[in-house]
């Protein structure tokens, strides 16, 4: 995802304790709507309800989750009844978003390493994140706290971007901008894994198994980050779940409540609402 998209891309995010989203506009839904909290039916829909069910604090109101109109992803939409302006839709307690702030609770051994990685390379917060995300879905997913979430996230093979793209349809590109920046993001990937694989898979099996530090996890990874996180204010770049399936409309542009901190847009993917933010 290209900077000047992420800039279009309209998410606020407040930060009190939690992430809660507000509706920069009064929303209306179409005669389709669904209720609110509900989630469409099949593994994906059934994994985001047990995740919200078993994570308290998470909060849903007055929207929905469902097919978002490319088919491929879920969104957020208003659910029947609408939005109004400054009404909050979704909540995640901070201790569930997923970011470096995250591992010291629940992964004390990883956040260890983190602090090390920090010490000896200058480890920034999309390193951490990225191999965050290779250990809660790969490593250890019986006993991680987002696992039903990150099970209702794409699969390593549900990615169509050029990141994923096979010798055989990288040929048919040849002599396009295209195929450049393919190669290009690519080689960024495998870069990132070669460094990873020095100075922590092979130091750290117990950490990361080489079954299941792999390229293609790394990949998933990346493909995760680029098109999901945010960077919140005075806290860096994280992933806030729910929260990275909403999209604004493309009309308004949500404005920050300055309260006691700065506030930013915080770019994200797929959804139907717009959001003002506050940093606390």
């Amino acid at each position: 995802m290209g900077a000047l998209e992420q800039q279009q891309r309209c998410r606020r995010l407040l930060l009190i304790g939690c992430i809660a989203l507000l509706a920069c506009a009064p929303r209306g839904v179409s005669g389709a709507a669904a209720e609110a909290g509900s989630t469409p039916e099949g593994r994906v829909g059934d994994s985001l309800k047990a995740w919200i069910e078993a994570s308290r604090g998470v909060e849903l109101e007055g929207v929905y989750l469902g097919d978002a109109p490319s088919g491929r992803n879920l969104g957020v939409f208003a659910a029947k009844g609408g939005l109004e302006a400054g009404e909050a839709y979704i909540a995640v307690p901070w201790g569930l978003v997923l970011g470096a702030h995250s591992i010291a609770a629940h992964r004390p051994a990883l956040a260890a390493l983190m602090t090390q990685l920090k010490v000896e390379y200058g480890a920034d917060d999309k390193s951490v994140l990225l191999l965050l995300l290779m250990h809660e879905h790969f490593v250890s997913p019986r006993d991680s706290p987002w696992r039903d979430y990150l099970n209702a996230l794409p699969d390593p093979d549900g990615f169509d971007t050029p990141l994923h793209w096979d010798t055989s349809l990288l040929r048919e590109l040849a002599g396009s901008a295209v195929l450049d920046e393919a190669i290009a993001e690519q080689t960024r990937v495998r870069a990132v894994f070669k460094g990873f694989s020095k100075r922590v898979f092979s130091l750290h099996k117990d950490l990361f198994p080489p079954a299941k530090a792999t390229l293609e996890a790394l990949t998933w990874a990346w493909s995760i980050v680029h098109s999901r996180a945010s960077t919140v204010p005075g806290k860096g770049l994280v992933l806030v779940p729910l929260a990275d399936m909403v999209n604004d409309g493309g009309e308004e542009q949500g404005q920050a409540q300055a309260g006691g901190a700065a506030a930013a847009a915080a770019p994200g993917p797929t959804g139907a609402a717009a959001a003002a933010a506050t940093a606390a």
